[in-house]
């Protein structure tokens, strides 16, 4: 399967589990799709896998399966399939929908920080 889930409708965070040599790292699960390449971790297709994405400003964070991958690093612009490049506005998140099929999303929970 190959997807993707989009913050701020900008920047997608892959999810993918093609085989290696379909991809390069900067677009392989964990990715900030093109931008950035996460730490290396097992792939375990067919299992459920978490992950906790934080994203201020321009910089992100993502933990998968518990474990840091990227840490606090800044995206340098929109990805492929970004709604537009409006990077210091709010926009929606969304599940890429038009790639191959296999995978399932469930308990999605969005939070905003307190000021």
């Amino acid at each position: 399967g190959n997807s993707g889930f989009y913050l701020r409708g900008r920047y997608e965070v892959q999810i993918e589990y093609e085989p290696l040599t379909s991809n390069p790292p900067e677009r392989r699960i964990g990715s900030i799709y093109g931008r950035i390449t996460p730490k290396d971790m097992p792939r375990t297709p067919g299992q459920w896998e978490s992950f906790d994405v934080t994203l201020v400003g321009r910089t992100v964070t993502v933990v998968r399966n518990g474990v840091t991958t990227i840490d606090h690093q800044e995206i340098e612009g929109i990805t492929g399939g970004a709604l537009d490049a409006n990077e210091g506005e709010p926009g929606p998140f969304y599940i890429q929908g038009d790639h191959t099929g296999g995978l399932s999303f469930r308990n999605i929970t969005v939070s905003v920080p307190k000021r």
